[in-house]
């Protein structure tokens, strides 16, 4: 089974605030202590490290939040599966996901929306994300009983019951 990365929908501006960005890589490694009077021997816990940042999206229309919206839910099974967002920083597209949060994105109404102008961009919306690789390294997976499950800083997926996921 393949993984789907989705398209940032045309509708929604993609356009960040040129200083709102903030994070960078995520903490990528274990430490633990010896009986021995040696420092705490360090390892990598994974074989990648996530980019993860906080963004505030440039003000929208009513009509472009209601397509976020529909995507988010719909498209992305809110929020779960990957998009395709430029980084926040280089601007090259890469593969992100929404970061597991409540609320998983924050609404905030920048100036009234009169009745007679509902296009007029008013809703800005910040949210942070994180990096995903295209295709996952093959020693990411991990089987357990009959389904195999990605893990992630002990939080695991079920791909799918019984099936390999070839990322």
């Amino acid at each position: 089974m393949p993984v789907t990365v989705y398209e940032w929908p045309t509708a929604v501006p993609d356009c960040i605030y040129p200083l709102s960005p903030q994070g960078g890589v995520k903490a990528n490694r274990y430490s633990f202590e010896t009986d021995s009077p040696a420092p705490p021997i360090e390892r990598p816990i994974h074989t990648w490290a996530p980019e993860q940042y906080t963004v505030d999206l440039v003000p929208m229309s009513l009509s472009a939040f209601e397509v976020f919206q529909t995507w988010f839910r719909g498209t992305l099974g809110y929020g779960v599966s990957p998009f395709r967002f430029k980084h926040p920083i280089t601007k090259e597209y890469k593969s992100w996901r929404f970061v597991n949060s409540d609320p998983p994105y924050q609404v905030t109404k920048s100036r009234l929306i009169p009745n007679d102008r509902p296009n007029r961009r008013a809703i800005k919306l910040t949210f942070s994300i994180m990096s995903m690789p295209y295709s996952f390294p093959a020693d990411f997976l991990i089987q357990e009983g009959l389904d195999y499950v990605l893990q992630e800083q002990s939080d695991k997926i079920i791909v799918r019951d019984g099936y390999s996921f070839p990322g």
